[in-house]
């Protein structure tokens, strides 16, 4: 069972319910739910070279 509060939802068991109405959470209807999204693939990030010295911060 899904409640939300605050633009925080939450996953509940249904026995603990009515703590969360006393907090001030409201069930999220089961046709309302969003649809997980699919994790995106990280990108390969580019090796360094081995000799390479990072560059010091930039003064202004």
């Amino acid at each position: 069972m899904k409640v939300i509060k605050g633009g925080i939802s939450r996953e509940i068991d249904p026995a603990r319910l009515q703590e969360y109405k006393d907090k001030g959470y409201v069930v999220v209807p089961e046709n309302e739910r969003p649809e997980t999204p699919k994790p995106e693939k990280e990108k390969p990030k580019t090796p360094k070279k081995e000799n390479e010295r990072p560059k010091p911060p930039k003064k202004e």
